[in-house]
C-alpha cells in the first residue's frame, strides 16, 4: 500500500546479488502496476541475479593475499 498519489497503482519487486553466497553488492528491482504478474517477475529477477552474481567473480576478482602477496 502506497500513500503517495504517484505510486497508488504501483509495485515493487526487489532482489539483491553478489559475488557470493550472503555478499549482496547490487540490487535489482522493478516497478509495475499492482496487478502485474508477480511470480513471472520474481522467477526473472532471480535468473537475472543469479547470472549477474556468477558473473561477478569474473569480471572483478578480488585480490590474492597471503604471504606470497606483497600489500602495496
Amino acid at each position: 500500500e502506497n500513500n503517495d498519489d504517484a505510486l497508488a497503482e504501483a509495485s515493487v519487486v526487489t532482489t539483491t546479488y553478489g559475488p557470493g553466497t550472503g555478499e549482496a553488492v547490487a540490487h535489482l528491482g522493478v516497478i509495475g502496476p499492482t496487478r502485474m504478474d508477480y511470480s513471472k517477475i520474481a522467477s526473472r529477477l532471480l535468473l537475472l541475479s543469479r547470472t549477474l552474481g556468477g558473473l561477478m567473480p569474473i569480471r572483478f576478482p578480488q585480490e590474492q593475499t597471503g604471504p606470497d602477496k606483497k600489500d602495496q
